[in-house]
């Protein structure tokens, strides 16, 4: 017998066929966790890294006196600059004058004695070709000569010495400078080792500045780097990393040089570099079993990424391919493998 089917009736029946279904996806839908994403690639940017460093020069010398004498004449004063040659300093050289003269006076007798010692020698060995004389004779003059060119020898050693002094008594400029400091007065007594002038070298100054290790990699790969000073921008290249950490400061010295204009020796400003990697804010890491990381949308659910170089508060280079959903709200509430759902992309 047919059974007609009211529409009340259907109702009913859809009703219990549907309301288990909407049950099953509404509790699917309370349980997974609301999020926004966005790109990785559109967060990252390139960070640029700085610390602080110091203009240093080439050479900074204490000029110090190497004879005792009196000072005779000062021709600098702080502040001016010099050029290599210059004189500096006159000290009294008379002693030293009178000194190689009579040297030389020495070496010019012991010339004259050693030649009558040779042509005796050489008479001798006539006579003795004769047998008119001993070789014991001719043994003996021939050490005479002999005696008389060794003193020869060292009287212009003597002579050397004395050319040396008599130098020393004017100090001059060994490159180009400025003199920053002057110990020396006329009619002083400068003895060896007294510091009469400061100079510093103005030709090619340089860049120190102490890195972390973490930052010395950093600046061994940068493209560009630059001494920020006084609102100017100095272009730099490195030089030298020295292979030594400072045991205190865990720090290693880099020295740079100018690539063009240079900073005034002594400026302390700010060595600045990009090491060619973009890195993610600091604002977007998170926690999660002691370790440092983030949350991206992998197929629907949340899926925490650690990264092990990561540091509280610092931002961080994350090695995934740009166009990489990151959770940037929500996540604090994530676990790895919660099921998520997007309330609006930031794209």
């Amino acid at each position: 017998m047919d059974v007609a089917i009211t529409q009340p009736g259907l109702a009913r029946r859809l009703r219990g066929w549907l309301l288990p279904w909407l049950a099953l996806l509404t509790s699917a839908a309370a349980a997974a966790v609301p999020i926004t994403t966005q790109p990785l690639g559109d967060l990252l940017s390139a960070l640029v890294q700085d610390a602080p460093a110091t203009v240093v020069p080439a050479n900074a010398p204490d000029l110090a006196a190497e004879i005792t004498a009196r000072i005779e004449r000062v021709r600098v004063r702080v502040g001016d600059r010099v050029a290599p040659g210059d004189v500096l300093v006159e000290l009294d050289c008379r002693p030293y004058a009178s000194r190689l003269a009579a040297a030389r006076a020495t070496l010019q007798e012991l010339e004259t004695r050693a030649a009558f010692a040779a042509d005796q020698l050489a008479r001798a060995r006539d006579l003795k070709s004769t047998r008119s004389i001993s070789e014991e004779i001719v043994d003996q003059r021939r050490s005479e000569r002999d005696s008389l060119l060794a003193q020869q020898q060292a009287q212009r050693q003597a002579i050397v010495q004395a050319e040396l002094d008599v130098e020393r008594c004017v100090i001059r400029a060994p490159f180009v400078a400025v003199v920053t400091g002057r110990q020396a007065d006329v009619g002083g007594l400068a003895v060896p080792g007294a510091v009469l002038l400061r100079l510093v070298a103005l030709e090619d100054p340089e860049i120190s500045a102490a890195l972390r290790e973490s930052e010395v990699d950093g600046l061994a790969r940068a493209a560009e780097i630059a001494l920020r000073y006084d609102g100017r921008s100095y272009p730099a290249r490195v030089r030298s990393i020295l292979p030594v950490v400072q045991e205190r400061q865990l720090t290693r010295e880099v020295r740079l040089s100018f690539a063009a204009a240079t900073a005034p020796i002594g400026a302390a400003g700010r060595l600045v570099w990009h090491d060619g990697r973009n890195r993610l804010p600091a604002e977007y890491l998170v926690r999660r079993d002691q370790q440092l990381g983030i949350f991206v949308v992998d197929d629907g659910s949340a899926r925490f990424v650690a990264l092990p170089g990561a540091v509280e508060g610092r931002p961080v280079v994350v090695d995934l391919p740009p166009q990489t959903a990151l959770v940037i709200d929500g996540r604090q509430r994530l676990v790895d493998g919660d099921a998520v759902i997007e309330r609006g992309a930031g794209r």
